[in-house]
């Protein structure tokens, strides 16, 4: 615990203005419902505006990262999120107008994921290893807390003040704003900023060259193929094994794990704090192997709420230390860049999941899907333990040289 109070006073304000930023997200939970049942447009062209929005979102990710290594970290963030601000503010005077709500709120997610990469990036540059992986479990509570509480409020709005909700949410990104910009202080204002077109290039090579690096990061993209299946696969499963009772199921399950997101995120980052980043990698490919193996023949529902807390703890692992273990690869310079590849990685990973379960389920069953993702996680696991023994292998080997 003495760990957690020791932290600087910029951290916890960090922590503080996400936590109160994605509570204060209210968009996001109701961007379908909102195209459809308040602005009148079909579900066909909502599906083509959200797949837009998701596309928006990657091209600002990327883009954030290449402005926070270029321009500065706060200066990135200054800008970027008070346009975002001003979009949630702009929406209740064109609301009316369908196609500029529509362009507004596309812009609002291009300004937002801007600046995705530039808030990682603070946590990403505390010196201090330890204080580094404590930053990004507390960023992930932040994240639970916000969606856990967020939905509730932007449903409840959406059915009696849709112009309350569109209020709070530009309140909440205001707040968020001025805890960064007047509280933290210029502490990140030129910590990735590049000197010179060269350093640039010579840190893609750097990056691009480490091949062991680049095969990890290959691998872990399948992590997101198993978290996609909360979204897509689970609800289906328990419908067909339960009936209807199943969606009530899979809202319970959800809700317990947001509690268990919230609880044990500290508990589990003590406990795998000193295990080095790539063994971190191993167990959560591991537990997910585990957790898919209880859905195999799935009759009782204790086994379901089992699943989800191993699931929920492999979770907890991976966002914790695969953030770390890319940022342990990257200098400083390339940070920027550094915090877009977890979020095209979850990108891709659920596309390819959705892709994946569609094409399992419709040919076969779920028990195939299971054991299919189990083998996964399994052989996962042991090309992990390859690139560490080889890690370990070179590190021993460049000792021996330094020494002789």
């Amino acid at each position: 615990m003495n760990k957690y109070l020791s932290l600087s006073k910029e951290l916890y304000i960090i922590i503080l203005a996400n936590t109160v930023n994605n509570v204060g997200n209210l968009i996001l939970p109701i961007f379908t419902v909102l195209l459809t049942d308040k602005l009148g447009i079909s579900i066909v062209i909502a599906g083509i505006i959200v797949m837009t929005n998701g596309i928006v979102s990657l091209i600002g990710t990327i883009l954030g990262g290449i402005l926070t290594d270029k321009f500065g970290i706060k200066r990135t963030y200054k800008l970027w999120y008070f346009l975002s601000c001003l979009c949630s503010f702009l929406i209740l005077i064109i609301y009316e107008n369908t196609i500029l709500t529509i362009a507004i709120l596309l812009l609002r997610t291009f300004s937002a994921a801007i600046t995705g990469p530039a808030f990682n990036s603070m946590i990403a540059c505390e010196e201090d290893p330890e204080k580094k992986k404590i930053g990004f479990t507390l960023l992930y509570i932040s994240f639970n807390i916000g969606a856990a509480i967020a939905p509730l409020i932007a449903i409840t709005l959406f059915k009696s003040n849709i112009y309350l909700l569109f209020i709070i949410d530009g309140i909440t990104s205001i707040i968020a704003f001025l805890l960064i910009t007047y509280i933290v202080g210029n502490k990140y204002q030129d910590t990735s900023k590049i000197s010179n077109k060269s350093s640039l290039k010579n840190n893609n090579t750097n990056v691009l060259g480490n091949k062991k690096f680049i095969i990890s990061l290959l691998i872990s993209i399948i992590f997101f193929v198993y978290l996609s299946q909360i979204n897509y696969s689970i609800p289906l499963f328990l419908k067909s094994r339960f009936g209807n009772e199943g969606l009530d199921i899979y809202s319970k399950l959800l809700s317990f794990n947001a509690i268990l997101c919230v609880t044990l995120s500290v508990l589990v980052e003590r406990l795998s704090n000193r295990i080095p980043q790539i063994k971190n990698l191993i167990i959560s490919s591991f537990l997910f192997a585990l957790s898919f193996i209880f859905l195999i023949g799935l009759k009782s529902v204790y086994l379901a709420y089992l699943f989800t807390l191993i699931l929920t703890i492999a979770e907890i692992v991976l966002s914790v230390h695969l953030n770390v273990f890319i940022l342990d690869n990257v200098k400083k310079d390339f940070i920027g860049r550094a915090n877009t590849i977890v979020f095209i990685m979850r990108k891709i990973g659920f596309a390819l999941g959705s892709f994946i379960t569609g094409m399992v389920i419709t040919n076969f069953d779920f028990n195939s899907l299971w054991i299919l993702l189990t083998m996964c996680a399994l052989i996962q696991g042991v090309a992990y333990i390859f690139i560490g023994r080889k890690a370990s292998n070179r590190l021993m080997l460049n000792k021996k040289q330094n020494i002789s």
